[in-house]
């Protein structure tokens, strides 16, 4: 039998639960494809920029980052007054990009090592040459290991030692080309399986993670699974960070012996994706802030914050003379709170800009 199918010989009872969750997740995805969605597409370009936002905050924080959904959100609608001084700016940067590279052009780009080589490249854009080891194979182990504050690790799962890299990626690319050109898998299957793969050879140095999610999202919309576009399945593992780490070592402790199963896997990879199934259907009301109060002198401030695109504090005392600093600050607070604008920097060097909700 064929090596990657074999892990997939599921048990009895595995298999009438994949089939049921693979179900669940057709029968959305047809409705979805179906509907006729001419009219949202205001509200689906709001879901789309929300879990793009919620996406790119979740692998920042998975990379060591701290920043929030709101900030990663506000952090990709206003890139252009960002200087990409900070890890997190650049890591949001070149997930976003990568992201939106992969919603616009899936279907003219083919499965080849050469393109995900690109997409790995695309993830360090903001880096410099040297800073990080890009679209190049790892030269060191980098099993999966969680450090602690008293300085012990604990290694949750090994990977693929780097001088078989090359030769286990190249048999995956086209194990998997050869199995979407002749259909004789069900995709969420053999997307279950690629991901697994793809995780445990970890062929780069860093950026693996978010590399894997993005491929996800590819081979999901090369097989019309158009939802992933308007969801976060990257929160969702985070969310369920633990249970995500057990699937994977369930099936990791028998790698390279012909018992090693995905069972666990794919169901928490089935039950992830099917968790997602009712996000998009949220109305585009629950995308936006409820309607705020503005004074008049707010209002001038959000004007004056239009016009100019971007302001320092010291801009509007300029504008506004007859305003005190501290009540621009409050102003600015309030208008922050409200996500009307969003604030980059800190002290006399922040900047404000609208939020773009």
């Amino acid at each position: 039998m064929d090596n990657y199918l074999s892990k997939i010989n599921f048990s009895f009872l595995t298999n009438q639960l994949v089939l049921k969750k693979i179900g669940s997740i057709d029968a959305f995805n047809g409705m979805w494809n179906s509907a006729n969605q001419t009219g949202k597409k205001g509200c689906l370009q709001k879901l789309k920029d929300r879990a793009f936002g919620d996406s790119a905050a979740a692998i920042s924080r998975a990379a060591g980052g701290f920043v929030s959904n709101s900030e990663a959100f506000n952090l990709i609608r206003n890139l252009d007054h960002l200087d990409f001084e900070t890890t997190n700016q650049k890591n949001i940067y070149g997930y976003y990009r990568a992201l939106s590279d992969i919603c616009d052009n899936h279907s003219k780009n083919q499965f080849t090592i050469q393109f995900i080589d690109k997409l790995h490249q695309k993830l360090f854009i903001k880096y410099s040459d040297n800073e990080k080891q890009i679209g190049k194979y790892k030269s060191l182990a980098n099993n999966i290991v969680a450090n602690y504050p008293d300085g012990s690790r604990k290694l949750f799962f090994n990977t693929t030692s780097p001088y078989q890299v090359e030769q286990e990626l190249k048999t995956l690319i086209n194990w998997t080309n050869k199995q979407i050109e002749t259909a004789s898998l069900h995709p969420l299957i053999l997307i279950g399986l690629f991901v697994y793969e793809f995780l445990l050879i970890h062929p780069y140095q860093e950026g693996n993670r978010r590399l894997t999610y993005l491929l996800m999202r590819f081979l999901l919309q090369k097989h019309n699974y158009t939802f992933i576009q308007y969801t976060s399945f990257e929160c969702r593992i985070e969310q369920k960070q633990k249970a995500y780490i057990e699937a994977i070592r369930d099936a990791q402790k028998d790698r390279y012996s012909y018992v090693e199963r995905l069972d666990k896997w794919m169901l928490f990879f089935l039950e992830s994706l099917e968790s997602l199934l009712n996000k998009p259907d949220k109305k585009c009301s629950d995308f936006r802030p409820t309607r705020s109060y503005l004074n008049a002198r707010q209002k001038r401030i959000q004007a004056l914050i239009k016009k100019n695109k971007s302001v320092k504090l010291a801009d509007l005392a300029l504008w506004l003379p007859e305003v005190s600093i501290n009540t621009l600050k409050k102003d600015l607070q309030y208008l922050k709170k409200e996500q009307i604008i969003a604030g980059f920097g800190k002290n006399r060097g922040a900047s404000y800009s609208l939020a773009n909700f």
